[in-house]
C-alpha cells in the first residue's frame, strides 16, 4: 500500500504543482518557527507561549531524528534501485540518503499545527493542520518519503505538542486572562 500511494502521488507531476510542492518539501519546516515569531511579535505576554512552542518544535524533532530515526532504520524510497528509476525526484539530486522514519519535517510540521491548534484555537488550527498535510504530501510528491513516514511524523508531532501542553498546564497553570 505504501509503495502504491507513493508511486501515485509522485506520479501527479505537473509544472504548476512542482512550482508549488518544490518550496513545500524544502522550506515547510521553517513555518512554524516563523509562527512563533509571529506570535512573540504580537505580544511579549506570549513568553511562555513561545518557550511552550520552541520546546515542542526541538522536542519533536530530537525523538524523530535522533531516537526514532536510527532505531527503526527505514531508508528512503530512493534507496532501493526499482524504486529510484521509477521515481521521478523534485529536487534534490542526488536525493537525501538519510533515513526515512519519522519524516522530520512532517514531524515538525504536525507539531507546529498542533501547537497553533492548542495555542490560538481552531480557526488558525485548521489551516495550520491543513498546511501540514500539504507539506508532508509534497515529502510524498518529491518521492524523499514513503506515505507512512508522514502519518508517523504527523502523529509524533502532534503526541508531541499535545503531550507539552499537558506537563506545561501542571507544572506552570496558565495566567489568568
Amino acid at each position: 500500500m505504501d509503495e502504491v500511494l507513493l508511486l501515485a502521488i509522485n506520479g501527479l507531476r505537473a509544472p504548476g504543482l512542482d512550482a508549488v510542492m518544490k518550496p513545500l518539501s524544502s522550506w515547510g519546516i521553517y513555518a512554524f518557527p516563523l509562527a512563533m515569531l509571529f506570535s512573540l511579535i504580537r505580544s511579549s505576554a506570549h513568553a511562555r507561549s513561545i518557550r511552550d512552542g520552541w520546546l515542542t518544535w526541538f522536542l519533536s524533532m530530537f525523538v524523530a531524528e535522533q531516537v526514532l530515526k536510527p532505531l527503526i532504520a527505514r531508508p528512503r524510497p530512493t534507496a532501493g534501485e526499482r524504486l529510484r528509476d521509477l521515481l521521478d525526484v523534485l529536487g534534490s539530486v542526488p536525493p537525501p540518503s538519510s533515513l526515512a522514519f519519522p519524516s522530520g519535517t512532517s514531524t515538525a510540521a504536525f507539531a507546529g499545527a498542533t501547537w497553533i491548534w492548542i495555542r490560538w484555537g481552531w480557526r488558525p488550527g485548521v489551516p495550520a493542520v491543513i498546511l501540514a498535510a500539504i507539506v508532508g504530501v509534497s515529502r510524498i510528491y518529491a518521492g524523499i518519503h514513503w506515505p507512512t513516514d508522514i502519518l508517523g511524523g504527523a502523529v509524533l508531532g502532534a503526541a508531541v505538542a499535545v503531550g507539552l501542553d499537558w506537563v506545561s498546564k501542571r507544572i506552570e497553570p496558565p495566567p489568568a486572562r
